[in-house]
């Protein structure tokens, strides 16, 4: 195609005459510089923009497994419990595999909400209550600060950002 071949600047508009100067190959396809080209699209784009509104999908159900999932957290991991591990120890011990276990379901919990906020038309409101009851889960797993392999926590409130 006739890329090389000099088109109209960039600042003039593209008129249907400017458009009829681009030459007709043997097979009837004009044959369009680079230029030419991008005016068209810009000019088809301009006329026939279609704005899309952006569509969620209803959230209600998965707003009743994310409840059940904060319901089975708490049901499997005792908060006091967890908030009590100060150091987990080396691999293997059970303070450290009931932590790994809560930080795993921990994990999937917030894979959820995050899910549900971007995907779904849930309320403001009701993502601040979710938020809230991640935040209680959030400080008993704890974060571990330092030497992995000591495993020490920190239980102290992190903002969640989803």
């Amino acid at each position: 195609m006739g890329i090389d071949k000099p088109g109209p600047e960039p600042t003039e508009e593209p008129t249907n005459d400017k458009l009829k100067e681009a030459k007709i190959d043997t097979e009837g396809i004009p044959n369009y510089t680079e230029k030419q080209a991008r005016e068209l699209v810009e000019q088809a784009e301009t006329r026939h923009a279609v704005v899309i509104p952006e569509t969620k999908r209803d959230c209600e159900p998965e707003v009743a497994e994310l409840e059940t999932m904060f319901a089975e957290f708490e049901s499997k991991h005792n908060l006091t419990e967890l908030l009590a591990i100060d150091v987990m120890g080396p691999k293997g011990t059970p303070i450290r595999e009931q932590r790994t276990l809560a930080h795993r379901d921990r994990t999937v919990i917030f894979t959820k909400m995050k899910k549900l906020k971007n995907e779904t038309d849930i309320s403001e409101g009701k993502m601040a209550e979710f938020i809230a009851k991640y935040d209680i889960i959030n400080m008993a797993v704890g974060a571990i600060v330092g030497d992995v392999n000591i495993g020490k926590l920190d239980h102290s409130h992190r903002e969640v950002t989803l």
